[in-house]
């Protein structure tokens, strides 16, 4: 098994690992701050050698590109975890309610489908 294969089966379960300790709010931005350097790691690991190597391929790319949204994401969610009081309401339902916000801001959509009336 090549170190790339074993690069990305970790990353695998540590991503896994970590969603569910923001999901249950457990040790969240423990885990969130070590996403962001797994995420680096794997960038500097996996994806810029191969990036090195064919840079023409789009793919590494765009694996690339992907990567370095992940490591934002990763980035800002921890700091978001930071935060306490009226700063930030719990991940689950923050996150929710603002996905709505923007939503209904952008696609000016209902939030909710009609009701149908029987």
């Amino acid at each position: 098994m090549t170190i790339s294969r074993r690069v990305f089966g970790l990353t695998a379960i540590l991503a896994g690992a970590v969603g569910l300790a923001i999901l249950t709010e457990i040790k969240a931005r423990l885990a969130a701050i070590p996403l962001t350097e797994m995420w680096v790691i794997f960038g500097l690991l996996v994806l810029l050698p191969t990036l090195i190597d064919d840079p023409h391929n789009h793919a590494n790319w765009t694996e690339h590109d992907a990567n370095l949204l992940l490591i934002g994401a990763a980035w800002c969610l921890a700091d978001w975890l930071g935060r306490t009081g009226p700063q930030r309401v719990g991940v689950a339902s923050g996150v929710l309610i603002r996905c709505r916000i923007v939503y209904s801001a952008n696609c000016h959509r209902p939030l909710l489908p009609a009701r149908i009336s029987s």
